[in-house]
C-alpha cells in the first residue's frame, strides 16, 4: 500500500520479500491450500490440514493478491488460483456453500456453516483480482462472486431484520433470528459492501440494489443519534 500510495520501489521490494517467503514458508505443495501466519512464526507450518478453515487460508491469500494487483506477476497468481480451487473443493458442499472444517476436532460438525467463510473469499481476493484476470479464468471468477453472494443471501441473509446472520447451522431458518444467532453491524457492512462490487463487476443491478438498500437501512440502525455515536 505504501509503494502505490508513493512509488517508493523500497517498499515493493520489502513486500516482494515477504511474499516469496509466503510463497516458500506457507504454501502447502504437497497437501494444498496453505498454513496461517501465526503458525509460521514459531518456524512450523500448522496447523494440520483437517484443522485449516477457509477463512484464515482466503487471508493468507490477501498480501498476495495485492501484489499481483500491482505487478501481474504471473508466478504469484497461479499460487493464488491452485489455493483457491483448494478452498472450493476441500470445503464447498454440494449446494457450493464454503463449510469450515472437514474434522469434528473443533467440536463442530464439519457441516458447519459460518458467513465469514463465504465473505472471505471475496473480500481477501476475488472481488480485487476478478476484473484483471485473464479470459476464461476471469469467467469462472464471476461466477465464484455471484454463487457466493447468492449463498450469503439465501442462508444467512433475514430480509425481515435486514441483517446477515453469522451461522447458517439450525433447523427451521431459526439462525435468522436475533434471539438465536450473533450478527453485528460491521460484518453486515462488509457483506453488503462486497455484494455491491460483484454487483458492479458482474452488471448485476439488482445485487447494487440490494446493498445500497440495505446499507442505507443498515447506518439508520447503527448509528445513535441520542450520543452521536456507533
Amino acid at each position: 500500500v505504501a509503494f502505490h500510495l508513493t512509488g517508493n520501489r523500497a517498499y515493493l521490494e520489502a513486500m516482494k520479500a515477504g511474499i516469496d517467503f509466503i510463497r516458500q514458508n506457507a504454501i502447502d505443495r504437497t497437501n494444498g491450500g496453505m498454513a496461517t501466519v501465526q503458525y509460521l512464526s514459531n518456524g512450523s507450518s500448522g496447523p494440520a490440514p483437517a484443522l485449516r478453515n477457509p477463512q484464515e487460508i482466503a487471508y493468507g491469500l490477501l498480501g498476495m493478491a495485492f501484489y499481483y494487483y500491482l505487478t501481474r506477476d504471473p508466478e504469484v497468481l497461479q499460487d493464488i488460483i491452485a489455493v483457491k480451487n483448494y478452498i472450493f473443493e476441500k470445503y464447498g458442499d454440494e449446494t457450493g456453500t464454503i463449510q469450515w472444517q472437514p474434522t469434528l476436532k473443533t467440536g463442530k460438525p464439519p457441516s458447519d456453516k459460518q458467513l465469514v467463510a463465504q465473505l472471505d473469499q471475496l473480500n481477501t481476493y476475488l472481488v480485487l483480482l476478478t476484473p484483471m484476470l485473464p479470459r476464461p479464468t476471469q469467467i469462472e471468477w464471476k461466477e465464484k462472486l455471484l454463487q457466493l453472494s447468492k449463498i450469503m443471501i439465501d442462508q444467512f441473509y433475514s430480509p425481515t431484520d435486514k441483517l446477515f446472520f453469522t451461522d447458517a447451522n439450525l433447523p427451521l431458518r431459526s439462525d435468522k433470528m436475533i434471539a438465536r444467532t450473533g450478527t453485528d453491524f460491521g460484518h453486515n457492512a462488509k457483506a453488503l459492501w462486497m455484494i455491491r462490487w460483484v454487483g458492479l463487476i458482474t452488471g448485476r443491478g439488482d445485487l447494487v440494489t440490494f446493498a445500497e438498500d440495505n446499507a442505507r437501512a443498515l447506518m439508520t440502525r447503527a448509528y445513535l443519534e441520542d450520543c452521536g455515536c456507533w
